[in-house]
């Protein structure tokens, strides 16, 4: 969420910066980087926040201000709730 931030994405907003709250920074995570990603909790605020979200996809869907980048995410690809994915 912060690096889309940085570079004025508007289509993803994080009006909550970052706390997990607002569900504005819903994107769908591209298949083959799933596995690197892992499953999220499913008693966590980000799962909670998802399955009320309009478009929620289970299993792609995630909230960007809960995965951090690290170098095994280099070149991960998301698409935006808007985008046509499926």
């Amino acid at each position: 969420m912060e690096a889309a931030k940085e570079a004025n994405l508007a289509e993803i907003p994080g009006d909550c910066g970052g706390c997990c709250a607002c569900a504005t920074c819903h994107v769908y995570v591209n298949n083959a980087w799933i596995d690197k990603l892992g499953v999220i909790d499913y008693n966590k605020p980000e799962q909670e926040l998802l399955e009320y979200e309009k478009g929620y996809k289970k299993g792609i869907s995630r909230l960007g201000c809960q995965i951090q980048l690290t170098k095994e995410l280099d070149n991960i690809t998301f698409h935006l709730k808007d985008d046509e994915l499926l």
